[in-house]
């Protein structure tokens, strides 16, 4: 991630781009076009801007706005992988990195968590209940390190559980079926086989080896 320079040396590229120039070195971060390489046959067939050019001039004109490069340099402040955090935090709930679990029991957690996250994703802001300030909207003020700047940041309502009632529900009428009635059977997963290319040797060969490497040493 560049931040906020790259942001504007990437979009400061589009007036080399447009003219079939490919690299520079009037960038700090961002000298040349991310793309593969054009071959000259499909490079003859583009209409590229001539550069000094009334396109090419006109099209600078639009690129170097003052105002436009200002809110190109606040985009970073509004990119953020949020979101995806927060289900990723649920998921450690569901499903500790310090516990094993079975194949099927890490299905059932990683679909329980997922479940959690959309019942709960599009909460609204959370509101001052009482007193002179009621009902207006709640904020946090943080100070982010990867933007060191001081950010207002909503609260949001708290979460529910709801969503599992109906589940819940099920579980209930599934016991109080008669064991006839009931479609328990699970199928056991096809689980792809060890990626080693050589059968495991025993335990003890291993250790044995590695002791004697390092006493070789």
């Amino acid at each position: 991630m560049w931040g906020r320079q790259g942001d504007v040396e990437k979009w400061i590229s589009i007036v080399y781009h447009t003219a079939n120039i490919h690299s520079w070195d009037s960038a700090d971060l961002y000298e040349e076009c991310t793309h593969q390489p054009i071959p000259p046959a499909i490079a003859r067939t583009k209409r590229w801007l001539r550069p000094g050019s009334s396109a090419h001039n006109a099209l600078k004109e639009v690129i170097f706005d003052k105002n436009l490069l200002k809110d190109i340099q606040q985009l970073t402040l509004s990119c953020h992988t949020g979101n995806l955090e927060v289900y990723h935090s649920v998921q450690t709930k569901y499903a500790p990195k310090r516990q094993h679990f079975s194949y099927n029991g890490m299905v059932a957690r990683t679909q329980l968590a997922a479940l959690d996250h959309n019942a709960n994703t599009g909460r609204q802001q959370a509101t001052v209940s009482r007193g002179a300030n009621q009902g207006e909207l709640q904020y946090k003020v943080v100070f982010p390190k990867n933007t060191k700047e001081w950010v207002a940041k909503p609260i949001f309502e708290k979460t529910t559980n709801y969503h599992l009632k109906p589940m819940l529900n099920a579980i209930v009428e599934r016991k109080c079926l008669k064991p006839q009635e009931r479609s328990a059977t699970v199928t056991a997963p096809h689980i792809p086989g060890n990626i080693a290319s050589k059968p495991r040797p025993p335990k003890a060969d291993v250790i044995a080896n590695h002791t004697s490497r390092f006493s070789n040493n």
